[in-house]
């Protein structure tokens, strides 16, 4: 009897206490601040499901940064080289150590192998090495066919070693690049028939040159190295503890022509709370790069210079870290050294983040700076058709054949306003709105190079002015302002749908020259995931640019290079777990897309191929 009375006690008191615990019980609702995207990157611990995105035929993409707090981050406009798109699917449900690719197409041929350490607490270990060719003719806007190789050879090694209270992570990469100047040069009155050698005025001198000359070698190979270290420790409770992370790098890089570029960079931050919800941020970093050129002028057309630059960066902030509200007052200390002078910039790097309706509706803004030190290096990558002797001197005037150059200088942007809206519709409908406007110096657009002068035959002066635009690239800066106005919206209802849509309009006002030179006006991308069944997946990436504006700097006028559309199918289907086979297709339009003046791009691509995982 007793022993019933205590067991039915014990009962009473567990269920009220469950009751207590049920009402106590409340909904925790908070927006987390994503660090890194859970789709696998060279850096993640998962290694598998990530291919380098290849410069081979057909792709633009406009780089927006995402964030689910709605930070939109800034769109480059200016092209990229036109590429294949990446078909890359998100990682799947098994892992395996080793993966090896294997493709081929009318345009295309590609060999890769991945080698990772799929799950392990303590470090990760991840190897990929590849090869990517392009071949077979390209049609230009003359109507001829003209041979255009394109191959790409990569290896990449990650390592990171994670500690109790570090982490230590260490990443060698190589790229070798070959192409060809394949671009069709303009030429005028007569050039065609010329045979002998071109006065060229060039502001600095007027010498004699050979026309072979001038279009020099018609191959490049761009050869990059970079080993990088960094230590870093993994707290994530930044309101509370002190977070650090410090990284050293060092990289190389050099072309066929001779040029090579050394850089060394350090750095780090380190965030520093004072009590809770106020802290303090220091960024710092020490950046250095050196430009060597041939010791002899490969042909006397080109004009090559050494260059060295150096820039210290400190950037201080103070921070308050609320949850509803985080505001951030800085300002951004540069020490520039080298170039015509050594210069001091002083840039505002104020931000504000505001949490107005429990996470759904996020408001930010920013009165902040931006700089950019221009090495050799940085422009090859962003126009591989570049003249080689761009190493230190651009065109200092629009029409710059008979104009002066002088040095190239560091492009900054002393303020620029940052307007960004986060709308969460529900938790799978998103949308992002921004824009922003600001003043810029000295900023860099590309030109091709062109030359006039008077054609000699036997020796004796003709009467005839000969001139010819090339398609090797040149450089022009100007001053002025840049209005933005960016967009994206997000819509995730399942694992089996993801569509992302972004777009950018871009207003310039230059001080002098006419055009942004090949920077797009409005800019359009569509990313669209579906996987009807666990075994295929199916991707779609369709990008539009709109038109451009290139220099005629011959006759003295612009071109309007027509739009851009670039439709892109891939699909991929598991007959096992270990066992993929694939299909991609590349410009479904079918259209000659010129990312550059004289460049055109390749038609329809298809490439087929299996993944084989052991």
């Amino acid at each position: 009897m007793t022993r019933r009375y205590i067991i039915l006690g014990l009962a009473t008191i567990l269920s009220n206490m469950v009751a207590v615990a049920q009402e106590e019980a409340q909904t925790i609702e908070r927006d987390v601040d994503v660090v890194n995207s859970y789709l696998p990157t060279l850096r993640s611990h998962h290694k598998l499901q990530v291919e380098p995105v290849m410069d081979d035929t057909m792709q633009y993409s406009p780089t927006f940064s995402y964030n689910v707090l709605g930070r939109i981050e800034h769109v480059q406009t200016t092209p990229d080289s036109i590429k294949a798109a990446s078909m890359t699917f998100p990682r799947e449900e098994t892992l395996y150590n080793t993966l090896v690719k294997v493709g081929a197409g009318n345009t295309d041929a590609t060999g890769e192998i991945w080698y990772n350490i799929p799950q392990n607490e303590d470090y990760h270990l991840a190897l990929n090495l590849g090869h990517r060719s392009a071949y077979g003719k390209i049609k230009l806007e003359n109507d001829e066919k003209i041979s255009a190789p394109n191959h790409n050879t990569w290896a990449n090694v990650n390592f990171a070693r994670f500690a109790k209270l570090l982490r230590f992570e260490g990443e060698l990469n190589f790229k070798n690049k070959l192409y060809q100047y394949y671009g069709t040069p303009i030429m005028t009155n007569g050039m065609d028939g010329v045979v002998g050698e071109l006065i060229l005025q060039n502001g600095l001198d007027i010498s004699s040159v050979k026309i072979d000359d001038i279009l020099g070698e018609d191959k490049q190979r761009n050869t990059e190295v970079d080993a990088t270290f960094s230590i870093a420790n993994p707290n994530r409770d930044k309101r509370e503890k002190t977070t650090f992370d410090a990284t050293a790098h060092y990289g190389f890089f050099s072309n066929k022509t001779g040029v090579h570029q050394n850089d060394i960079n350090i750095g780090g931050y380190v965030r520093l709370p004072i009590k809770e919800n106020y802290l303090v941020d220091i960024k710092a970093y020490f950046n250095n790069f050196k430009v060597s050129v041939p010791e002899d002028n490969i042909n006397t057309a080109y004009k090559f210079e050494e260059r060295k630059h150096t820039d210290i960066m400190i950037n201080p902030h103070f921070g308050v870290d609320y949850d509803n509200i985080k505001l951030k007052l800085g300002v951004n200390m540069i020490m520039e050294i080298g170039g015509e002078e050594d210069n001091i910039y002083m840039q505002p790097d104020i931000r504000a983040d505001f949490n107005i309706a429990d996470g759904l509706v996020r408001l930010n803004l920013g009165l902040i700076g931006d700089y950019r030190a221009n090495s050799y290096r940085d422009l090859m990558n962003e126009c591989q058709y570049l003249a080689p002797d761009v190493t230190n001197y651009i065109w200092s005037s629009l029409y710059g054949i008979f104009g002066a150059k002088t040095e190239i200088k560091t492009t900054q942007q002393p303020f620029k306003f940052d307007v960004g809206l986060r709308v969460a519709f529900s938790r799978s409908v998103e949308m992002h709105l921004g824009m922003e406007y600001g003043t810029f110096d000295d900023q860099l657009f590309f030109i091709n190079n062109a030359y006039k002068g008077l054609a000699l035959k036997d020796g004796a002066k003709a009467d005839t002015i000969v001139a010819l635009q090339s398609n090797r690239f040149g450089i022009i800066t100007d001053n002025g302002k840049h209005f933005k106005g960016k967009a994206e919206l997000q819509i995730e209802p399942s694992k089996k749908f993801k569509m992302l849509i972004k777009a950018a309009y871009n207003n310039w006002k230059m001080d002098y020259i006419e055009e942004a030179w090949n920077k797009p006006t409005f800019e359009l991308g569509a990313d669209v995931l579906v996987r009807p069944t666990s075994a295929l997946g199916i991707r779609f990436i369709a990008k539009f640019l709109g038109e451009r504006y290139a220099p005629d700097l011959v006759n003295e006028e612009k071109i309007k290079l027509k739009s851009i559309l670039d439709l892109n199918l891939g699909a991929t289907y598991a007959l096992t777990d270990r066992f993929n086979i694939f299909l991609d297709a590349n410009n479904l339009a079918g259209r000659d897309e010129q990312m550059w003046l004289g460049y055109s791009s390749r038609r329809v691509g298809v490439m087929g191929g299996i993944t084989y995982k052991f």
